[in-house]
């Protein structure tokens, strides 16, 4: 086969013309199935005289070609491919190293590295015997290009290995391949000037971190590999390196930062997955916890050590830290909370680390303000997503505040609970500062709704410290102060007066027609939770709120409307079809808050209702109607399941109070709900592992304890603010108000009733009459 002809082929492959494109790519498909092909591709890949482009496509080519048809299944036959010959199986394996070396183009190694990595995981080690004696040679040359290989050879076997711990294949490349790399990781840490070190140290650590994800070996929990492993990535942890870049971006992706990165990452796996005993699933504590109980006493104080050096040279701009870095030691830090020994050394600094290490994570940045002055979008997706973002510094902040919050309650929730207040109250406190100060309400909220001392006045400090920002002239402090209503509303705030809650409604309605979007949707979110936890007046409220979001003019005030008329009236068609059918809304507290919603939309001037809604206003009745027909059984039905498990739902209010360990001792490690979950998912992760090695374990699943998302029934742990609501008394006098305000809207829907819907109407209507003669009058 032709070198100079393929790489004409390849270079056409990527032509402008599509014509040309094609007829080249049918050609090379055709060439595929031939023997040799794969020599000859290997060969212009390694030719420098030979353009990247076209060299990149043979490369992608080769890594597809190995991919599908190095071993070819007994489904072939269907797909008509072509297995690879073993002649090119042998040129491969006996080519791909020195290639790999002999290339310098960084995206033409990467896809020979996911072509190394395909061979090794079909191949290692019966069909390529001499592989480690390769690397081993790579590792120990003075080339830094072939030590450099070397790594990439250890590396990527290791990634395709790492998630099967019975195999003897990982154990075999780190026997081999771990002393060579810790001895270049310490030759690089003392030249950390020398020609590609950080690259070394990257993929150095890449390949510890990656080999202990699932397993620890026994070579390396030996104190003669854990110290002189564990003392290297603390030494590159704590290197003060100059990066020539002040763009934050582009340090991040510097070859040091990612070498630092994998050194952080490798340390915290140590610690969370094998060096912390009284967080370890008992299915791992067979096997590491002797290893586990001399880590968490030898080595975790010494990271931790580290770590709050690090911090406070962060914290004291006297060293800059990536995301990834701050991550890495904020999760550290989360995980000493728990154990005694760790959380000993970590408690003197904990109010420090909240003040200036977690807080100012929270805090408006400049890179927020970029956001949402050129991107609202982008910035809401942004704040939705940022907590659950490993990379992200308020992920970090949140899990580290929290874990404080709910498992060293006594210590640290009142004193964090106090700087939050005292920034707010400080005329002092910038306007990014006061945002990072109700970002931390927002992130503690689950914590404060539900602790003794705190939760009975919060709507004192929403009147006084949130509610008014909500008038604020800084846009952003207009949003997180209604995120911060939302978050605690979630929760269920109890609202002393009506005149409180009324002037919270009354300023989350204000800000739906705010005009940034961010604050319109952090309004609606938070009147969608009100709308749940309604004090007071409900049914009023509930209607108001209804009526403005109905009659807002502008489409945009309201997520709904923002979508389009036709998906408006889509969503209400679909409505109208739950509350219609039997068993559509489920409990008694959806049936009344459709009634409540259906009562504030009946009440509109006509003017107010939007075109695209008009046309389906004479169903509205009709749906009421079917409401009331299922609410006397519904209403039956949870008063019984009420009944019979009483004494299980008093339990279960408590639940969320004895979570918080207020009165634990400090002295003593924590063992708490999410030390269970590790549990759990550990030991469901050796029954698959079992399971896949043939193991099945004998199980017998209840068909009844299989939950479709059709089977919603009665939540008796949900009180519903509409409990005191009378839905006939409601449903009267706004019917009386429709006939008034729109006679021919009421004419329609009453006309066109069915002589049983007409019937049920009349006995709404009699039961409403009752009721109303039961009400007490007000003197």
């Amino acid at each position: 086969m032709d070198a100079q002809a393929l790489s004409s082929l390849f270079a056409t492959s990527y032509s402008s013309d599509p014509n040309a494109r094609k007829r080249a790519e049918l050609q090379i498909r055709a060439l595929s199935k031939e023997e040799g092909m794969m020599p000859v591709v290997m060969q212009i890949i390694g030719a420098e005289s030979v353009e990247v482009p076209t060299r990149q496509a043979c490369a992608v080519w080769l890594k597809n070609r190995v991919e599908r048809a190095y071993v070819v299944g007994p489904d072939a036959a269907k797909t008509d491919t072509i297995p690879v010959a073993p002649s090119d199986r042998a040129a491969l394996k006996s080519g791909i190293l020195p290639l790999l070396v002999s290339v310098n183009t960084h995206v033409i190694r990467v896809q020979l590295a996911m072509v190394l990595r395909s061979v090794v995981f079909r191949d290692f080690p019966d069909e390529w015997p001499g592989y480690l004696e390769s690397v081993a040679a790579l590792l120990s040359s003075q080339n830094p290009q072939e030590v450099y290989v070397g790594l990439i050879a250890t590396v990527e076997p290791i990634k395709a290995f790492r998630y099967r711990s019975d195999s003897k294949c990982l154990e075999m490349l780190t026997a081999q391949t771990f002393p060579l790399l810790l001895r270049i990781g310490q030759q690089a840490a003392s030249n950390h000037s020398a020609p590609m070190v950080p690259e070394f140290l990257h993929l150095i650590f890449q390949s510890y971190k990656n080999a202990s994800l699932s397993a620890l070996l026994p070579t390396q929990m030996a104190a003669d590999s854990i110290v002189p492993w564990g003392r290297l990535m603390l030494d590159i942890v704590s290197l003060r390196v100059s990066v020539p870049s002040t763009d934050p971006e582009e340090m991040e992706r510097h070859e040091w930062w990612k070498a630092k990165k994998w050194a952080y990452a490798s340390l915290n796996l140590l610690f969370s997955r094998y060096g912390n005993p009284s967080q370890m699933p008992q299915s791992l504590a067979k096997k590491y916890k002797p290893f586990a109980e001399n880590f968490v006493t030898s080595f975790a104080p010494q990271i931790l050590t580290v770590y709050l050096e690090q911090a406070r040279l962060y914290v004291a701009q006297e060293a800059w830290l990536s995301k990834r870095a701050l991550y890495f030691i904020g999760q550290f830090f989360s995980e000493c909370v728990k154990p005694k020994s760790t959380w000993q050394l970590l408690k003197p600094h904990v109010e420090t680390l909240v003040s200036s290490f977690a807080f100012p994570q929270l805090c408006f940045t400049a890179e927020k303000q970029e956001l949402w002055r050129d991107d609202t979008n982008e910035y809401l997706r942004s704040t939705f997503e940022e907590y659950d973002d490993y990379q992200s510094g308020v992920s970090t902040a949140t899990a580290f505040l929290l874990t404080l919050a709910k498992t060293r309650t006594s210590s640290t929730f009142l004193p964090t609970l106090t700087f939050i207040q005292q920034l707010l109250a400080a005329e002092t406190t910038t306007p990014e500062q006061r945002f990072g100060a109700l970002n931390m309400v927002v992130c503690l909220s689950s914590v404060i709704m539900v602790h003794p001392s705190v939760k009975d006045d919060i709507d004192s400090f929403m009147l006084n410290n949130v509610i008014p920002l909500l008038s604020s002239e800084i846009g952003y402090l207009r949003a997180v102060a209604a995120e911060v209503v939302g978050a605690l509303e979630q929760r269920f705030v109890t609202w002393k007066t009506p005149e409180g809650l009324a002037l919270c409604y009354n300023a989350i309605v204000k800000a739906m027609d705010d005009p940034e979007t961010p604050v319109r949707v952090h309004a609606s979110l938070a009147l969608a939770e009100m709308l749940r936890h309604t004090y007071g007046t409900p049914e009023d409220a509930v209607k108001g709120i209804i009526g403005k979001v109905i009659q807002s003019k502008n489409p945009k005030n309201v997520v709904l409307q923002s979508l389009s008329p036709n998906f408006s009236r889509l969503v209400f068609d679909k409505w109208f079809k739950s509350m219609s059918e039997a068993g559509g809304l489920p409990r008694v507290h959806d049936m009344k808050l459709s009634i409540m919603a259906m009562c504030g939309l009946i009440e509109l001037e006509e003017s107010n209702i939007p075109p695209s809604l008009q046309g389906g206003w004479a169903g509205i009745i009709p749906a009421l109607l079917s409401i009331f027909k299922q609410l006397p059984e519904a209403v039956q039905k949870r008063k019984k399941m009420q009944e019979e498990l009483q004494e299980e739902d008093d339990e279960e209010l408590d639940d969320e109070e004895e979570a918080l360990i207020l009165d634990h001792d400090d002295d003593q490690d924590v063992y708490d709900e999410d030390t269970a979950i590790r549990d759990v998912m550990a030991r469901e992760t050796e029954r698959l592992q079992n399971a896949a090695k043939g193991i099945v374990q004998e199980e017998t699943i209840d068909d009844e304890s299989v939950i479709s998302d059709e089977d919603i029934e009665e939540e008796l742990g949900y009180i519903s603010p509409l409990d005191s609501v009378d839905p006939y008394l409601a449903f009267k006098r706004s019917l009386s108000i429709f006939q008034m305000k729109n006679p021919a809207g009421y004419q329609a829907s009453t006309a066109s009733l069915a002589e049983e819907q007409q019937l049920l109407l009349a006995e709404v209507m009699r039961l409403a009459e009752v009721k109303e003669a039961e009400v007490p009058v007000q003197m």
